[in-house]
């Protein structure tokens, strides 16, 4: 009960603090209030601030972003006479080129354009993963953050030889107290006393 009412303060105090607007990635306890992360969340403290925190590499794959350039051809490595070292690419309507023929005569900007990350994809990801980590957690949607990363391209580095954008999402919470994590011990039935 104790622990519960200085939880209650913690949070009275970091909502009064913050205007009104508490961040969920932000608390105003540390460990040595009794405040722990859920499992499979790192804690830092910063100063005063204890922030719960863990990450989680997700790949999205590129896409033809470009409407002049409509065709995904996802190309394979090591191709004879391939200049695109691989990468997939998008063509302009009219252009057939296979995932493994050579580039001769084709032009970049012209005829082609590189396969690349699609911002609107990253963002439908990152929302998709906020509600399923909040959902994991028993929590709203409210209750975590999650914030993603510079996507990376990794050629071939998706199913087949698709390529993908490497993004690497960090999610964070707010801490609990650590009586939270206990389970209740259930007990045997005994025989009534008269």
């Amino acid at each position: 009960m104790k622990l519960a009412a200085l939880a209650s303060s913690i949070l009275a105090t970091s909502l009064v603090a913050l205007g009104g607007a508490a961040l969920p990635s932000v608390a105003a306890a540390s460990p040595n209030d009794g405040m722990v992360c859920r499992p499979g969340y790192t804690g830092t403290l910063n100063g005063t601030h204890f922030f719960c925190s863990k990450t989680k590499i997700i790949n999205v794959a590129l896409e033809c972003v470009d409407r002049r350039f409509p065709t995904k051809v996802v190309r394979a490595p090591g191709a004879a006479g391939d200049s695109s070292g691989g990468r997939d690419l998008c063509t302009r309507p009219g252009i057939v080129v296979g995932s493994t023929d050579p580039l001769t005569g084709l032009v970049q900007g012209q005829d082609f354009v590189f396969a690349a990350v699609n911002p609107a994809t990253i963002t439908a990801q990152v929302t998709s993963n906020d509600q399923a980590e909040a959902t994991a957690l028993g929590l709203t949607v409210n209750d975590v953050d999650t914030a993603a990363g510079q996507p990376s391209v990794v050629v071939n580095g998706g199913f087949g030889s698709n390529d993908v954008a490497r993004v690497t999402l960090t999610f964070n919470t707010f801490a609990i107290p650590a009586l939270a994590l206990l389970q209740p011990i259930p007990l045997p039935n005994l025989p009534r006393l008269p």
